[in-house]
């Protein structure tokens, strides 16, 4: 998107002049503000995903399919 490059690079600088302006660092800056960006919008998705007749939890920690439960046939 227009606009993204821009704001990594600023928030890379904060994170640069935050952590003292350390020098040769900067791609370290630059991975962190991508991986900040990428968290936001990570988090701006839903919680749960229905895939087919089960639910997909989206927490990584418990990614796991549970069918739900059908009735007995008679």
């Amino acid at each position: 998107m227009p606009g993204d490059d821009e704001k990594v690079r600023e928030r890379a600088y904060a994170l640069w002049e935050q952590a003292g302006r350390p020098e040769g660092r900067s791609l370290q800056f630059w991975f962190e503000a991508i991986r900040e960006q990428e968290d936001a919008a990570a988090a701006s998705l839903p919680s749960q995903h229905v895939v087919e007749e089960g639910v997909l939890d989206a927490d990584p920690e418990s990614l796991a399919f549970r069918p739900e439960a059908k009735p007995a046939s008679d």
